[in-house]
């Protein structure tokens, strides 16, 4: 039986945009009626309208863009809803766990040794309408996205590419957990690797790495499994660092430029959480 995902015969590198294969169009726990009834069983699915922009805001999209349904009419009704559909942690769920393990465990098994760990481990679902769109922005986590049913069209940039994203809105993103700093521009567009993924194809898209998303001309479903590295935490916990030193006027230096000096920025940063965090506590 050939693996959950086809990687390549090389190790995996986990710092570079990749197509995929993928053996889980078929998956039962996939299909349209059980993932209505998870649906019911989560607490953590959000739906809204899938007729966006790449411009607009994705993490205000539920707020600003409602579709005026219930989520049972727009998960029965999908074909012409106009939706999105997000569900998030799906691992929380007994038997949907088993399924986002044995992923991430085929992953874990084809990346080189000392990658270190997946952690974090957790499993998404995205249904969404014929053209809906998903709008520009980026994870904090490391994504490996798979087309269950219908097509997308997936742009994915580069995250070390600072002509699309900047020291400052990696700061911003990782400090403040927000992307008020995340914003499409038809500029970034030329260096966008452009993927069509079919059902049994997908994307590997690195931390942090931003992207935007346009649905086929029928309905979509697709899986998403995310981790991240003992690397991505420290990286990403250097950028925090970095936006608490911009605010007492100190001006450091880029992440990446001294893995020493960004693990010591590191824990530099939760050294001072957990300061913060005892003086809040005290009477």
């Amino acid at each position: 039986m050939p693996p959950l995902l086809q990687l390549g015969d090389a190790p995996f590198d986990l710092d570079d945009i990749t197509g995929i294969h993928h053996e889980l169009a078929g998956h039962p726990l996939l299909a349209l009626p059980k993932l209505r009834a998870l649906a019911n069983r989560l607490q953590t699915v959000r739906y809204h309208s899938g007729k966006l922009a790449a411009t607009d805001s994705f993490e205000h999209a539920a707020k600003e863009h409602p579709n005026g349904l219930t989520m049972d009419q727009t998960i029965e009704d999908l074909e012409h809803a106009g939706s999105w559909v997000y569900f998030s942690h799906i691992e929380s769920d007994p038997e949907y766990k088993p399924l986002v393990d044995e992923v991430l465990d085929c992953v874990q098994s084809q990346l080189p040794s000392g990658s270190g760990p997946l952690l974090l481990r957790a499993g998404w679902v995205f249904l969404s309408s014929p053209g809906a769109v998903t709008p520009y922005h980026m994870d904090h986590e490391q994504n490996f996205l798979l087309q269950i049913r219908g097509s997308k069209i997936i742009n994915v940039w580069d995250p070390r590419d600072r002509s699309v994203v900047s020291e400052s809105e990696l700061e911003s993103f990782h400090a403040t957990y927000t992307l008020k700093e995340t914003k499409y521009r038809e500029e970034f567009q030329p260096q966008a690797r452009v993927f069509h993924a079919n059902s049994g194809e997908g994307v590997y898209m690195p931390f942090t790495a931003p992207h935007w998303v346009t649905n086929g001309p029928e309905v979509s479903v697709t899986f998403s499994c995310t981790f991240v590295t003992p690397q991505a935490l420290r990286e990403g916990q250097a950028f925090a660092a970095n936006h608490k030193l911009r605010q007492l006027g100190i001006s450091p230096k880029p992440v990446g430029s001294s893995p020493l000096r960004d693990s010591l920025k590191g824990q530099v940063l939760r050294a001072w959480k957990s300061t913060r965090g005892s003086i809040a506590k005290k009477p």
